[in-house]
């Protein structure tokens, strides 16, 4: 109800005017008045620029001017008077504007991978690495890839980043979105200010809520940035020396050189100031909900990280404590569930759980535009090598000691490996898309950022306990993360993946050990940071535990480097093949990330990353602004041959046909100009060998061209010649066929030369090479002569595919009597004839006979490795996959029990294989070159005495050979040589 005298002015207002409707009580420009009205529920708060009267039979109403919808209201619903401002009126005009204002405060901008790539999460994977999973073979190894911004090549290398305010994932994006979003707060913290001085008690019990959410969003904010482009938080004489950033409390959309940056102290005091008044407040965000916004477990999740950072211990278990509570059935309540994700199987669904409101763990998010999972799995820098191991928890331990990898990571999308198996990449950091053009499938990509979750917040109370004294304590949160999540399990995954529960004696002996090659085991480095923050020795291996669980935690959201910076850790990246180490030193100035240069330096020169492209048809080049305005325009001179695209960042030049052209980039808001010179044309035409030797087959590639090829032989009875293409993986701005791979395969026919002629048709160029087929070599000793035939090596495709990574020459057939003979004096053999197969001989026999024979020739023969003879045996390159050596009929190709009447016979009588090559199979069993570890040796290939009823018993299959003693001698063994 309102009371009777101000019901009586305002009918005397009105009678006064009424001969002159309708009557306004404000005609000069400008003017503005306050009005309370009652809408039926609660007091409400407008401005207005002037309200008007009309007479409605017997009853006064009124109306607001510039309603469009003209509303008329009752006279009655007045419950205060009208009054002229005496405060300048903010922007935001009334409660629900305020409101709406909040749901909207949250930047769009990520800064996670900025900080995942200043961080030692990650490896640039064209630097030799060892494999994340330490069940491979531990060969270093590096990939060819792009960054996927020309940004992100600096940051790695701890570098100032170019400018690229507009482009996502960016210091400058970071920078001028979180700004922004920091002027939204202080708009609402403006008009929340300017209604408690003009409402009634009622209506500033309405506006606490506001004031307590803008002011923790505004604390946060300055959090994050303070964190990130400045160094940690440490001493109180370094806090307010190290410069920082400007925190500001006034309306400013842009933050640059004309507002001043604060102390690192100077920014945590004011952050805390704003906390603290916030988290005073509390009880009015009850009413708020979504976890887009600051609801009071999500204020409680900020206070603790923000005094973790502050090393407030007793005030970190205080607000943890508030989420987590006091039990571990009501910590359990907000672990982790994995029975709910133990039927998921698409990377989408794991996403779309963990980024969930549903989902019990998360406990504030915030959608931004961003590609930070594009980047970690297609881009230069990944979750990859050691860092991937260390991160990902890739070693064994007592906790899942059937496996090399902690198997929640699995269950949980956490650790979903890429398809080349050198990365991997958690469904945590997923992307959603928002499609813009269905026609064209173009959109924004979105990452749904985790900014507070409850067991990341379990952690941060563990190192509370530790550094507060309190160790039991923070052992029993760390043994919860690890337990409380593995009991979630369903009953059938843990009989699928059966791990430990972490007990006090797995946690004393396992981290307690020297496990430098994943934690520190020495942890006074953390005094440098200041000289009162310092972990006992007892709580190092607490530490340990810690630092594994919290690497393994916040994997992907950039946490990772606040660790880092407030510890004060030393690490190193690794750039490039040549393995170059950067350092960052605990004090180190690089580990702020620079502030944009805009910000330090108001506009600086234009400058680009190139100022020349050479690209090739239908190939884009790109380059970016370093430095600017940001306001710019793009001219090219020639558009026949090129064309410029600026519609995203980086800028590209897209490659039309062969010539010249400039591209002219104009800073429109200083002037300058930088000029880019575009040569198009195809690269000559390149093979990686001109000059050939083969006896079946072989391929080179074709290093360099258009890419458009056609090829001729001059003796097609020599060697016959083939284009063949190998498609490759799309590159980024590389035109298709340019990602393809082009190889000259070139098929022996009969010994003697030819000229292949390479074409490129585009060009015009040629290219000749000069081939020599050779598919034999004969040897002679004393009077008798025997035939090494050649074998190319190359991919060998059948059942099992076989790569063999050199050439080498096999004895075209077994050694016969008479050579052995001739070599040896003698003859061991149980069934004579100078073009038998020797026989009766054993491995050391063999030896003997290969070292005489190799003092004779002046040559290198020996046994074959069993590789090297079954890759001969099958053929080769030129392999038909047949069952046995040459035929699917093993009596085509072989004697044995069925057919070689009990005896060893004349060799090469039966048919050869692919390669020309006799007796494979069958015949005698031949030694090999190999020696297990017990000192047996190998022969393979069956024997004339060895039945093969079912076709493919296992003395004639691929995958048998017998284990023998080397001294061992037997009528059915003999030998085969090769010559490497």
């Amino acid at each position: 109800m309102i009371s009777r005298s101000i019901v009586a002015a305002l009918m005397l207002l009105a009678a006064a005017t009424m001969n002159a409707q309708p009557m306004r009580t404000a005609d000069h420009e400008g003017t503005l008045f306050s009005l309370f009205f009652n809408d039926g529920n609660k007091t409400q708060f407008g401005l207005f620029s002037g309200i008007q009267f009309f007479k409605e039979g017997d009853r006064y109403q009124w109306s607001l001017i510039g309603d469009e919808e003209e509303r008329r209201y009752d006279i009655a619903d007045f419950v205060a008077p009208i009054k002229p401002l005496t405060t300048p009126a903010p922007e935001l005009t009334s409660q629900t504007v305020i409101d709406q204002t909040l749901e909207i405060t949250q930047p769009t901008a990520n800064y996670s991978w900025i900080a995942e790539l200043m961080s030692d999460n990650v490896i640039d994977v064209t630097a030799p690495h060892l494999p994340y999973h330490p069940g491979e073979r531990q060969i270093e190894s590096s990939e060819q890839a792009e960054a996927w911004n020309a940004m992100d090549d600096y940051l790695f290398r701890f570098e100032k980043a170019p400018q690229a305010p507009y482009q996502n994932d960016s210091p400058a994006k970071v920078w001028r979105e979180y700004y922004a979003s920091i002027a939204q707060a202080n708009r609402v913290l403006q008009s929340v200010t300017f209604f408690e001085q003009q409402a009634d008690n009622a209506s500033i019990e309405t506006l606490k809520a506001a004031r307590a959410e803008a002011l923790l969003q505004r604390a946060y904010l300055h959090f994050v940035l303070v964190n990130l482009f400045a160094q940690s938080y440490q001493g109180n004489e370094a806090n307010e020396t190290n410069t920082g950033i400007p925190y500001m409390e006034e309306v400013v959309e842009e933050v640059g050189q004309e507002v001043p940056a604060l102390s690192v102290g100077q920014v945590y005091a004011k952050i805390q100031r704003d906390l603290e008044e916030a988290l005073g407040a509390l009880e009015s965000l009850e009413g708020v909900t979504s976890k887009y916004r600051f609801t009071p477990q999500a204020a409680h999740a900020f206070a603790a990280r923000f005094y973790l950072y502050t090393r407030q211990w007793q005030k970190v278990v205080e607000h943890a404590n508030a989420v987590l509570g006091t039990t571990q059935e009501q910590l359990r309540s907000v672990m982790v569930n994995y029975a709910a994700l133990s039927d998921l199987q698409y990377a989408s669904d794991f996403t779309a759980a963990w980024q969930s409101e549903e989902n019990a763990t998360n406990l504030m998010l915030n959608d931004t535009y961003s590609s930070l999972g594009r980047l970690l799995m297609s881009s230069r820098y990944a979750f990859a090598g050691l860092a991937a191991r260390k991160a990902f928890m890739f070693f064994s331990t007592p906790l899942y000691p059937r496996y090399l990898v902690n198997t929640m990571g699995y269950l949980s999308g956490k650790l979903f490996s890429m398809g080349n198996l050198s990365r991997l990449f958690p469904m945590e950091i997923g992307e959603t898309f928002e499609l813009v053009d269905e026609e064209a499938n173009t959109g924004y990509s979105h990452h749904i950022m985790r900014r507070f979750e409850t067991q990341e917040l379990l952690l941060e109370r563990a190192e509370a306990y530790l550094m507060s004294g309190n160790l039991p304590a923070a052992k029993q949160d760390l043994m919860d993360w690890w337990n409380l999540q593995y009991d979630s399990f369903t009953e059938e995954d843990k009989s699928n993946y059966p791990m430990n529960y972490m007990t006090e004696d797995i946690f004393d002996s396992y981290f307690a050990k020297d496990r430098s090659d994943f934690t520190p085991t020495d942890w006074s480095f953390t005094a440098n940071i200041s000289p009162d923050y310092v972990i006992p020795t007892e709580a190092w291996p607490v530490m340990n535990c810690l630092e594994m669980f919290r690497r393994y935690e916040t994997v992907g959201s950039g946490l990772r480097f606040f660790d880092l910076k407030r510890w004060g850790m030393e690490y190193s990246h690794f750039v490039g093949p040549e393995n170059t180490e950067i350092k960052l030193a605990w004090n180190d100035a690089r580990r702020a990330v620079q502030v944009p240069w805009d910000a330090l330096y108001g506009i600086p020169d234009l400058q680009l990353n190139t100022n020349s492209l050479t690209l090739e048809p239908d190939e884009e080049g790109v380059f970016w602004v370093l430095a600017g305005s940001d306001d710019y325009s793009f001219a090219c001179s020639n558009e026949e041959v090129a064309l410029v695209d600026t519609e995203y960042i980086p800028f590209t030049v897209k490659a039309l046909k062969p010539g010249t052209a400039t591209v002219t980039v104009t800073d429109n808001k200083t002037g300058q100009e930088q000029k880019i010179d575009v040569t198009v044309g195809y690269h000559d035409l390149v093979l990686e060998n001109v000059r050939i030797q083969l006896a079946q087959k072989d391929t080179i590639t074709i290093v360099s061209g258009s890419y458009d090829y056609a090829v001729e032989s001059s003796n097609e009875e020599v060697v016959t010649a083939s284009v063949t293409v190998i498609e490759g993986t799309p590159i980024l701005h590389k035109p298709t066929a340019a990602c393809n791979t082009y190889q000259l395969m070139l098929l022996a026919q009969q010994e003697g030369q030819a000229t292949v002629t390479v074409k490129d048709n585009k060009s015009g160029q040629t290219v000749e090479v000069n081939v020599e087929v050779s598919k034999s070599e004969t040897v002679t000793v004393g009077d008798v002569t025997f035939t090494m035939m050649k074998v190319d090596g190359g991919n060998l495709q059948c059942d099992q595919n076989v790569w063999m990574d050199h050439d080498f020459a096999i004895g075209q057939t077994e050694v016969t009597q008479r050579l052995w003979q001739t070599v040896m004096g003698e003859n061991p053999s149980s069934m004579a004839g100078d073009w038998l197969p020797v026989n009766n001989v054993s491995w050391d026999d063999c030896q003997a006979f290969i070292a005489k024979l190799n003092e004779l020739t002046g040559r290198t023969f020996s046994l074959p490795t069993k590789a090297e003879w079954l890759f001969a045996a099958r053929g080769g390159t030129i392999s038909e996959g047949y069952n046995f050596a040459g035929s699917n009929r093993l009596d085509n190709v072989a004697w044995y029990k069925g057919n070689s009447g009990g005896t060893v016979h004349v060799v090469a009588t039966l048919a050869p294989n692919e390669l020309g090559i006799y007796d494979m199979q069958g015949n005698v069993m031949e030694f090999c070159q190999d020696v297990n570890t017990s000192g047996m040796c190998v022969s393979i290939g069956g024997a004339y005495s060895v039945d093969n009823s079912n076709s493919r018993t296992r003395y004639f299959n691929w995958t048998y050979s017998a284990q023998i003693a080397t001294d061992h001698a037997n009528a059915g063994f003999g030998l085969r040589l090769v010559l490497r």
